[in-house]
């Protein structure tokens, strides 16, 4: 039986319907306006999204649904649960980043505070 994997959790207030967030988010093509710190470009693969980056090329795999805020994805070894939830006029973005395996302590604490960053760019973008 593998061990549990460290996990980190970040969320993120950002003033606009939970359905502008959300719809922002899932549409891939925007995450260069915002993770500018992993992704560099996206592109059509196939039925699927290829994203390049500082750790090259990654494919991301994403469950999406929309009707309760959930998005999850996988992309470079990380697995990671977003959720869109309403918090007053605005929104709540949470996101929780499960430890990549093989990835040393010191290593996911650095990349979770980049994608503490990135969430925060989100808002930037977005407001």
């Amino acid at each position: 039986m593998k061990g549990l994997r460290r996990s980190r959790t970040h969320s993120v207030s950002i003033p606009r319907s939970p359905h502008e967030v959300f719809s922002f988010l899932t549409e891939v093509e925007n995450w260069p306006r915002w993770a500018v710190l992993t992704v560099r470009r996206v592109r059509r693969d196939g039925e699927g999204w290829v994203f390049e980056g500082v750790e090259g090329e990654l494919a991301l795999t994403a469950i999406s649904r929309p009707e309760v805020g959930l998005f999850d994805y996988e992309l470079g070894g990380w697995s990671v649960a977003m959720r869109v939830l309403p918090n007053g006029d605005g929104s709540e973005v949470v996101a929780t980043f499960l430890q990549p395996e093989g990835m040393q302590e010191r290593e996911f604490e650095q990349a979770v505070n980049v994608r503490e960053r990135e969430l925060k760019a989100l808002k930037v973008v977005l407001c």
